[in-house]
């Protein structure tokens, strides 16, 4: 008990379940309050977890036989398959919609009938998810971008992507797609935001390294934009080779 005391005071936040005396009412006391239940949706990913750690081990080693980082990437013979999100995979949309802190540009979070209600604005909203594959195996459902269309400007409200997959140039690849789509459309620019918090600054030249302009700069966030049928603009050239490192498969858009 005074243990218990400790805790509580320390981290006012924390949950610290009451017991008897008699350890043999552990387990009850603990099961009673559910402190472990399993959640009652279980994502393929949540299920594959350990796998894609194992696999990722096995990428870490592949990674330490070349000098260049490029000759690694080709060597993973990547594949990505981009859709639109849907009832099929919105219960992983939502749950790596509201875990992601690191590549997450805006830190936007939906709950899962704030989601559905984005996909039923119909041709004012796009919605795109991607997965990422390679010879090692499979890394699930790892990036998402939600973005609303206003006066032919597609603002991009949300953009994050899984930690497993950062620096496997996968967000060229779901740019280039994004912007076929757009072209088809009509769709003449497109406005990204970064919004700065202690956990995302590694995507804070991100919309850059796309070759979007920054439009606008207030404190610590930015607003980017980039003209589709503006034949100067492009990616920029650091990212010039990303065709070789992966070969995508779009899917209709729902």
């Amino acid at each position: 008990p005074a243990e218990r005391d400790i805790v509580r005071s320390q981290v006012p936040d924390i949950v610290v379940p009451e017991v008897e005396a008699n350890p043999m009412s552990y387990i009850q006391a603990l099961d009673k309050e559910g402190y472990f239940s399993i959640s009652s949706s279980l994502s393929k990913e949540d299920v594959n977890r350990v796998k894609y750690y194992i696999d990722n081990v096995k990428r870490d080693n592949q990674k330490l036989k070349f000098s260049d980082y490029g000759d690694y990437l080709k060597s993973l013979e990547m594949e990505a398959e981009i859709f639109s999100v849907s009832e099929k995979n919105i219960e992983r949309v939502t749950q790596l919609v509201n875990k992601t802190d690191q590549f997450n540009l805006t830190t936007k979070r939906y709950t899962r009938n704030e989601i559905e209600a984005f996909l039923g604005r119909g041709d004012d909203s796009i919605s795109l998810c991607a997965r990422l594959g390679d010879k090692y195996g499979d890394n699930g459902l790892v990036s998402i971008i939600f973005g609303s269309i206003k006066n032919n400007i597609l603002h991009v409200e949300l953009w994050v992507m899984s930690c497993r997959v950062i620096n496997r140039q996968l967000e060229f690849a779901l740019f280039d797609h994004l912007a076929d789509i757009l072209k088809s459309r009509n769709i003449k620019e497109l406005r990204g935001y970064y919004f700065k918090t202690q956990k995302n600054e590694l995507v804070s030249e991100h919309y850059q390294k796309l070759g979007f302009k920054l439009l606008e700069r207030n404190d610590k966030n930015t607003v980017w934009k980039f003209d589709l049928f503006d034949k100067k603009a492009k990616l920029n050239e650091n990212s010039v080779d990303r065709v070789a490192f992966i070969t995508f498969h779009a899917c209709p858009l729902a």
